[in-house]
């Protein structure tokens, strides 16, 4: 291949004008590291790993956290969802003591109203207004029959 005439062009094809190249290559002399270079970096890559583990682990915790977190306000829900069905339970059971009550308290006013103002049943208002008839006596008799009907249902 050629390499084009270009100063600042960098072509893969040769290792002319490759700065990638010159840059990332392994000398072949052994490089000499200090020793408290080594170690430090040793150091560094335990402590990394570390990390990493407790990363992990705190990872996983924060999940299960999550899952048991989930898990907890389902059953709040429910919890709730239970609470306010035993609440409106309650609210009907004690409201019907109170209709009872307030039945039997109108049935009483009704009665005194009536009471009152003396109201008689239909069958009294009959007995006071017999049917006329041709015959006198038929009618003194229906009468007479109708006055004791009505005693007998006033007392």
């Amino acid at each position: 291949m050629v390499c084009l005439p270009f100063p600042s062009f960098s072509c893969f094809w040769c290792e002319t004008h490759d700065t990638f190249g010159a840059r990332n290559t392994v000398p072949e002399t052994p490089a000499v590291t200090p020793v408290s270079i080594t170690q430090s970096l040793s150091a560094l890559r335990l402590e990394h790993a570390h990390l990493l583990e407790e990363h992990g682990t705190d990872c996983a915790a924060l999940r299960q956290r999550e899952a048991e977190l989930a898990d907890v306000q389902a059953r709040e829900v429910d919890a709730r969802a239970t609470a306010d069905a035993l609440l409106q339970a309650t609210r009907t059971a004690e409201d019907r003591p109170t209709r009872a009550e307030r039945t039997a308290a109108l049935a009483e006013r009704e009665v005194g109203f009536l009471k009152a103002f003396n109201v008689r049943s239909p069958l009294t208002v009959w007995c006071l207004f017999p049917l006329w008839e041709a015959d006198p006596s038929a009618t003194t008799r229906r009468a007479t029959r109708a006055k004791k009907l009505c005693r007998a249902q006033v007392t």
